[in-house]
């Protein structure tokens, strides 16, 4: 429950910076552990942020 928590204030947080700086690069890091690599695939490699620079 807590890994969803911090992984959508990192996105919460990644979106905001990517609306007030469109021409930067915004990078978020999370642990190598198999919750994070399910809510990544869960949540961001579909729907509005699909296909817009992603990268695992």
């Amino acid at each position: 429950m807590q890994a969803a928590q911090w992984f959508a204030g990192a996105m919460s947080t990644a979106l905001r910076l990517r609306q007030t700086n469109p021409d930067d690069r915004v990078a978020v890091a999370l642990p190598d552990k198999a919750r994070y690599r399910r809510l990544y695939a869960e949540r961001l490699t579909r729907g509005p942020l699909f296909g817009r620079s992603l990268r695992q």
